[in-house]
C-alpha cells in the first residue's frame, strides 16, 4: 500500500547567467458520465433516488475522504487512518462480554477543506448523528452497532461494540461517513437531512481530494483538486461529473470525445459498440464484468401480497422452477451476464464456496406445476390458475428510471415463461423515492446490488424488516422472517475469521434460497469505458469499485 504525498526531487543543475523559460503546464481534466445525479455531495442519505446509491458511492469517495477503503485487489485498506484495525495486534479487541473495541488511529495533519483540523471529535459527532435513525443519515452505517465512541486523544477513536461483528474494521464509503463536526453540531439531527450542506457546493466542506465547485442539478458536478489534500494534491486540475440519462447519448458523448469515463452510464449494447470502435482505432479500454447480481424479492407479507399465496414456500418455489434464467440472462446481456444461486461474484474466493451449496433451481417447468398444484392452484379455461376464485395475476414492479434497463428487457420474456405454467405476470411502473412503497409492493420487485456485499444477508434479518416503526427504512424490504435463519445471520455476523464465516455465509444463503426468500437472476455487466489517456480509472478487480485512490489518476 502506497501512500502518494508532496515528494521534493533534486534541484535542476541550472548554467550561471543562463535564462530558462518554463512554459506553464496546462490543467488536466476529465468527464466522467453517469446515469443519474449522486444523492448527495457527502453522507449516505435515506430516501431520494435509490437507484443513484451505487454511483454515489463511486461519486463520494472524490470529495470525501473514510477511514477505510478497497485496494485494487479488493482487499480493505487504510485512508484517513494509519492502519486498519486487526485482530492480530490487538487493535481489535474482542472483550470478555462478547463486544469489542476497535481502535482506529487518524493520520496526524489531516485538514478538512477549510482548513479546519479533521480530529478523533469528529468521528465522535460521526457516530452520534448516525447512530441516531431519526437522523435519517446512514441508515446502514456500523454507527448503528457501536454502543459509545472514546476518544483517548485528537488522533484517536475507540469504538465500542455491545456484540462481535465481521464489520468491526471496515469503515468506508458504505459502512461510516466522516461529518464535520465544527460546520453541523448546531444543527438538530431532524433537520440535518435538508441541511444545504449536503446539497450545496458553497456550504459543502469534505476531507478528499476533491473539493465540489458547481453542481447544476440535472446536468452536471464540477470539481476542482484540493490543494492541501494529506495524501498530496491530485494529478488532474478538474473533473466533471456529466449526468447523462440516456444511454445512447452517452454513448454519442464518448464516441465524440466530450466524456473520458463512464460508470453505469452506456449500456451494455453500446458498450460493445464502442468496444469494436476502440479496439481499431486503439481509443481506450471497455471493461465488462458481470459482478452486480440482479435478483427478485418476492412480497412475503400476506397483508401486501398479490396473491397471497406468494407467501407459501412452495409457490416461490414454483416460480423459481418456471424461469429460464439463462433466456433472462442471454436477453439482459447476450454472451456476458452469468446465473448466479447467490449476490456472490462465482470466480471470487466468496462465491466458490457460496455458489457450491445453494440450491440450483434449474428450469423445469414439470416440477413448476408439480408445486402450483400442491398448493392448490389450477387451471381455468383459459390456462390462468386459479384458487378459491382468484386468478394467478402476478405484479413485476418496474423501477421509474433506467438505472436498471434490463428490468424491462426481461418483463415480455419472464410474462412468456410464466405463462406456460398459468401465471399472468402483469407490469407495475414504481413509485420514485416513496420508501413505504419500496417495502409494500404487491408481488415481485426487480432489483439488483454489487457483489459480495457484507450486509447483503443481514438486511433479511426479521429485525431489519421495513415498517412504520422505522419509517420503512429497514433493508428488509419484502419482510422475509426466518428464527433459523436469523440464528445463522447472527453467527455469520459475529465469526471474525474470514475462512470460518465464508462457509456460514454459504449455509445461511443455502437457507434463505431454499425458502426463496430472494430469488437470485443473474449477473450483470455494468461496462466501465475508460479513453486511453486517462491512468488510473479502471478497476483492478471485477468487484472492486474503480474510484480507489482517485488523486492518483491521471490524464497522459
Amino acid at each position: 500500500f502506497a501512500v502518494s504525498g508532496c515528494v521534493t526531487g533534486p534541484a535542476s543543475q541550472a548554467t550561471p547567467g543562463a535564462q530558462t523559460t518554463t512554459s506553464p503546464a496546462a490543467p488536466k481534466s476529465i468527464t466522467i458520465a453517469f446515469p443519474l445525479d449522486p444523492n448527495s455531495l457527502g453522507g449516505s442519505l435515506t430516501g431520494g433516488n435509490q437507484a443513484a446509491v451505487v454511483p454515489s458511492r463511486y461519486f463520494r469517495e472524490f470529495d470525501n475522504a473514510y477511514l477505510t477503503t478497497y485496494n485494487q485487489q479488493d482487499e480493505t485498506n487504510p485512508w484517513l487512518v494509519t492502519q486498519v484495525p486487526s485482530l492480530d495486534d490487538g487493535t481489535w479487541k474482542v472483550l470478555d462480554n462478547g463486544g469489542m473495541e476497535v481502535t482506529w488511529k487518524l493520520r496526524p495533519g489531516i485538514k478538512w477543506q477549510d482548513g479546519t483540523d479533521l480530529t478523533s471529535d469528529d468521528l465522535v459527532y460521526s457516530w452520534d448523528v448516525q447512530h441516531d435513525p431519526i437522523t435519517q443519515i446512514g441508515n446502514a452505517s456500523i454507527a448503528r452497532l457501536v454502543s459509545e465512541v472514546r476518544t483517548p486523544d485528537s488522533l484517536t477513536a475507540v469504538f465500542v461494540w455491545p456484540q462481535a461483528s465481521q464489520l468491526g474494521n471496515l469503515a468506508g464509503v458504505r459502512e461510516f461517513d466522516v461529518l464535520p463536526r465544527h460546520l453541523l453540531a448546531s444543527v438538530d439531527h431532524p433537520a440535518l437531512i435538508d441541511h444545504p450542506y449536503f446539497q450545496d457546493p458553497s456550504v459543502f466542506v469534505g476531507a478528499g481530494p476533491y473539493r465540489p465547485t458547481a453542481w447544476d442539478h440535472g446536468r452536471s458536478v464540477t470539481l476542482e483538486a484540493f490543494n492541501n489534500y494529506f495524501l498530496g494534491r491530485p494529478k488532474i486540475d478538474k473533473v466533471t461529473f456529466s449526468t447523462i440519462g440516456d444511454y445512447q447519448t452517452a454513448l454519442v458523448n464518448v464516441l465524440s470525445g466530450q466524456v473520458d469515463v463512464g460508470y453505469w452510464a452506456i449500456s451494455y449494447e453500446g458498450a460493445r459498440i464502442l468496444q469494436q470502435e476502440w479496439a481499431n482505432n486503439g481509443g481506450g479500454t471497455v471493461e465488462m464484468q458481470a459482478n452486480n447480481a440482479r435478483f427478485f424479492f418476492p412480497q412475503l407479507r400476506p397483508e401486501y401480497a398479490t396473491p397471497t399465496d406468494l407467501t407459501d414456500v412452495r409457490v416461490r418455489q414454483a416460480i423459481m422452477y418456471a424461469m429460464d434464467r439463462r433466456e433472462l440472462a442471454e436477453t439482459a446481456a447476450a454472451g456476458a451476464a452469468q446465473v448466479i444461486n447467490s449476490t456472490t461474484y462465482p470466480d471470487s474466493a466468496l462465491g466458490r464456496v457460496v455458489e457450491t451449496k445453494a440450491p440450483q433451481y434449474a428450469y423445469d417447468p414439470t416440477r413448476a406445476t408439480a408445486l402450483f398444484t400442491e398448493a392448490g392452484w389450477r387451471p381455468g379455461a383459459d390456462g390462468i390458475l386459479t384458487k378459491g376464485g382468484d386468478r394467478f395475476q402476478l405484479p413485476y414492479r418496474l423501477a421509474s428510471n433506467n438505472a436498471s434497463a434490463d428490468q424491462a428487457l426481461l418483463f415480455p420474456v419472464l410474462q412468456q415463461q410464466l405463462r406456460k405454467v398459468g401465471v399472468d405476470l402483469v407490469s407495475v411502473l414504481a413509485t420514485l423515492n416513496d420508501q413505504q412503497a419500496d417495502a409494500t409492493f404487491p408481488g415481485l420487485a426487480f432489483t439488483g446490488l454489487p457483489d459480495n456485499q457484507a450486509g447483503f444477508l443481514t438486511r433479511f434479518a426479521t429485525v431489519n424488516i421495513a415498517s412504520p416503526q422505522n419509517r420503512w427504512t429497514g433493508n428488509n424490504r419484502d419482510g422475509y422472517s426466518n428464527p433459523v435463519f436469523d440464528q445463522m445471520v447472527q453467527k455469520v455476523d459475529v465469526t471474525l475469521r474470514l475462512e470460518e464465516r465464508m462457509q456460514l455465509w454459504a449455509e445461511a444463503n443455502r437457507v434463505i434460497v431454499d425458502d426463496v426468500g430472494f430469488m437470485p437472476l443473474y449477473n450483470y455487466p455494468y461496462p466501465y469505458v475508460v479513453r486511453k489517456n486517462v491512468v488510473g480509472a479502471l478497476p483492478g478487480d471485477p468487484i472492486n469499485p474503480p474510484s480507489y485512490f482517485v488523486h492518483l489518476w491521471d490524464v497522459q
